[in-house]
């Protein structure tokens, strides 16, 4: 069953984002979140994710689905290290070979042992995003992935991002970063 969200509603503090919203995604590939800021990338996200339901309509076809998702916020618990903060989404946890690839392909294998605030901003994201990426799953949402990150690096991590789910949704200001990923686009409007 592909995944729908149907005649949704959803407000944020109080505000319509979305009214009588419809869409279907696509059943595997890349989908690329573009609009101002307000216009409910985020929103849309959370909705996926489970995160918050609508007011009316319905969010289809994720029962049984695997989600892992990478917020704003690198979400990293301070008293982890890089390791350990990937490592939390493993069945196995100590000396995980997943964790160890994840890392390298994140390319912070040198600074597994390090604490989120031994890192700098766009290592954070990246440990974040290995965490997401070694969860794996069906459907990797993505909310400003590349935060912090240059583009040449960007380029390197992007197809170990796409190995992780079948589908990924990925919100991004940045178009080029949609054209990093081949993903079909959605432009929503300022509300």
């Amino acid at each position: 069953m592909s995944i729908r969200l149907k005649n949704v509603h959803a407000d944020y503090e109080g505000k319509a984002i979305f009214t009588d919203f419809s869409l279907e995604l696509p059943a595997h590939g890349a989908l690329a979140v573009l609009g101002p800021s307000g216009s409910g990338k985020t929103t849309l996200l959370r909705l996926l994710a489970g995160l918050i339901t609508p007011q009316k309509g319905a969010v289809e076809g994720l029962v049984g689905k695997t989600i892992s998702m990478v917020f704003q916020e690198n979400r990293l618990l301070p008293w982890c290290t890089s390791y350990e903060n990937i490592a939390l989404v493993q069945k196995k946890r100590l000396a995980c070979p997943q964790t160890l690839a994840w890392l390298e392909r994140m390319e912070l294998a040198a600074w597994r042992d390090s604490y989120p605030n031994e890192l700098s901003g766009g290592m954070q994201r990246r440990v974040a995003l290995g965490r997401a990426c070694a969860f794996g799953g069906d459907i990797l949402l993505l909310d400003e992935p590349f935060t912090g990150i240059d583009e040449a690096l960007r380029e390197r991590l992007v197809p170990h991002i796409k190995s992780a789910a079948e589908l990924i949704v990925l919100v991004t200001h940045d178009s080029e970063e949609a054209e990093l990923f081949k993903a079909e686009k959605l432009v929503l409007d300022a509300v």
